[in-house]
């Protein structure tokens, strides 16, 4: 789960195709094989995001309030490819700020 969330948080989910990066983990451990780029669009993330989505539902359950900030943001990159982030803003029951983010 560990690869996963590295290539997950860095957005390359193709990186499993390196030839170095396949080098290093087998020299890390040669028993572990990098799940394929299909394995990891198709299984992987799905799987993390599901986990992500429930872990910050609990986290909102226990906010102070039933109010949220939302702030978006949307841009693209060299005019082909369009993102949208969006974040959002609550206070805990401790009345701490939280937050989560989603691209």
């Amino acid at each position: 789960m560990l690869t996963t969330d590295f290539l997950a948080s860095a957005g390359w989910p193709h990186l499993t195709e390196n030839e170095a990066l396949r080098k290093l983990v087998k020299a890390l451990d040669p028993r572990y094989d990098l799940p394929s780029v299909g394995k990891v669009q198709r299984l992987l993330l799905p799987t993390l995001k599901n986990e992500i989505i429930l872990s910050i539902k609990d986290r909102l359950r226990k906010a102070a309030t039933r109010r949220v900030s939302i702030t978006l943001d949307m841009w693209s990159h060299s005019g082909r490819s369009g993102f949208l982030a969006i974040t959002i803003h609550w206070l805990t029951e401790n009345f701490e700020m939280d937050s989560a983010s989603f691209l």
